[in-house]
Order: C-alpha cells, then structure tokens, then sequence
C-alpha cells in the first residue's frame, strides 16, 4: 500500500505520505533488513523504491537510512543480540542497498551535499578503524570495529561511483 501511495499518486499527496512514513518508528531498518532476506522476490523492487522515496523526502530521513545500511545498528533486540545483517548478506552488499545508496548519492537537490558528506565520513570512519592500534575493548567499539573494519567492497566502490559522478555536479 506505501509503494503504491508513493507512486500513483499526486506529488503533493507523494509528499505528506513519506513524511508520514518516514516517522514511523524502525520502518528504515525494517525495509533496509528486508531488502537482504533471500526471500523477497519480486518485492524487493518495491521497498527499494519506497526506501529511496522516503531518503529523499527529508535530509534526516536520507542521513538515517545511509546509517540503516552503511553502519551496524546499535540497538539490541529482546535477545540481546546485534542485527548484524542490516544492508549486507554475509559481508557483500545487497544490490538494492547499493542501488539506494547510488540513487540518493547522485539525486540533486538541496540536500545532495549533506548526504555525500555522510558518505564521505563513513569512509573516513571505516579508515580509522583499519588503521593499527584504532580498536579499544568496550562492546561499543568492538561492535563498530566489526561493522567499519570490513566495509562492503561494493558498498565501497558505489561510494567512488558517486563521488566520480558528482565530481563535475555542484555537490
């Protein structure tokens, strides 16, 4: 129903839906976890479209789904363990995380500069944590090392495809 409110509909109506989605709680991470389960089949498409509707809806929206996909979520689940999954399959990336990152890297509008900048940063921070001596012995860090030490290649190489994009764009 959110895909098809998002899509066949007025833009001004496009607008308040993914402002109203976007507030709904862990809907990010929820999409984002389902876009990598091996079962998603034809619906995979769908989510994709509506996770790239709501990134571009609102610049907070966009930073927190480029965190949903890029970087470990920190919140436990009733078990008490991690979602270690979110945005990649066995330490590759999806290719509809990589389609999302992509389209929302290289979409201009006002906010273009703010979401490169995050990738630009998550780059930055993923280099910190390979450099020798960056690790430290809290669950948090431990946590972090594990996500920013062994980025996705292919979450990588679009990070590059989008700065070489954007690099004659006024980014």
């Amino acid at each position: 129903i959110l895909h098809h409110c998002l899509v066949n509909s007025n833009e001004e109506l496009q607008s308040i839906v993914a402002h109203t989605a976007a507030a709904t709680p862990n809907l990010l991470a929820t999409c984002t976890s389902l876009l990598v389960h091996p079962f998603i089949g034809v619906h995979a498409s769908k989510i994709e479209t509506i996770l790239i509707r709501l990134g571009l809806c609102h610049n907070t929206v966009g930073l927190a789904l480029f965190d949903s996909i890029l970087r470990q979520s920190s919140g436990h689940s009733d078990l008490g363990f991690v979602h270690s999954y979110l945005g990649k399959i066995h330490g590759a990336a999806s290719p509809y995380t990589v389609e999302i990152l992509y389209r929302l890297g290289t979409t201009q509008d006002d906010n273009t500069q703010y979401r490169v900048e995050a990738l630009l940063k998550w780059l930055h921070d993923c280099s910190q944590w390979i450099q020798p001596g960056t690790s430290s012995s809290s669950d948090h860090s431990r946590m972090m090392f594990n996500t920013l030490s062994s980025p996705s290649p292919e979450h990588v190489h679009c990070v590059a495809a989008i700065l070489w994009y954007s690099m004659e764009l006024p980014v």
